[in-house]
């Protein structure tokens, strides 16, 4: 068990550096190309979803900080400074970062109900196996186990009925 959240970890922490391989790659080429605000941040929240549906929700709020701080010091004036002129720019960059974490959440959420869906599908499909075997057997086969489990004819009864 142990060894499995090492993997998981790891395989994170993978998916993490790519993800920031690739904000730097994109504030790189749309900082040399002069692209404007609004298509950077598209471009980053696709990063930070992209980065939601591969990992965890922690990683994937590192790289949607690390998105807006790229955003912010690179495309937001004064440019190559982490103060903002405008007061409009400071809401854009607040409404960016709670669109990529509550994005980031959902996508952790739906993430975990499917791992849960998962484990209820095997848990029905066991059921059904055992109901089957069940409703296999013979009245006498039921009632020499029944017997021999209880020591009286109940359950032969009972299973009689059904």
């Amino acid at each position: 068990m142990r060894l499995r959240y090492t993997h998981q970890f790891w395989r994170q922490c993978r998916l993490a550096a790519a993800s920031s391989a690739a904000i730097a790659l994109l504030t790189w080429v749309c900082y040399r190309l002069h692209f404007n605000a609004a298509t950077v941040v598209l471009l980053y929240l696709l990063v930070v979803v992209l980065q939601s549906l591969a990992g965890g929700f922690l990683a994937a709020a590192i790289i949607a900080v690390a998105a807006a701080g790229c955003l912010d010091f690179f495309f937001l004036p004064p440019i190559l400074s982490f103060r903002i002129s405008d007061p409009f720019n400071v809401l854009a960059l607040f409404v960016f970062l709670a669109i990529a974490l509550v994005v980031t959440r959902l996508v952790s959420r739906v993430g975990v109900e499917a791992q849960r869906a998962e484990r209820h599908s095997v848990e029905v499909e066991q059921l059904y196996e055992v109901a089957r075997r069940l409703l296999l057997l013979t009245p006498v086969q039921v009632g020499g186990s029944s017997r021999r489990a209880s020591g009286s004819g109940w359950a032969l009864r009972a299973a009689s009925r059904c």
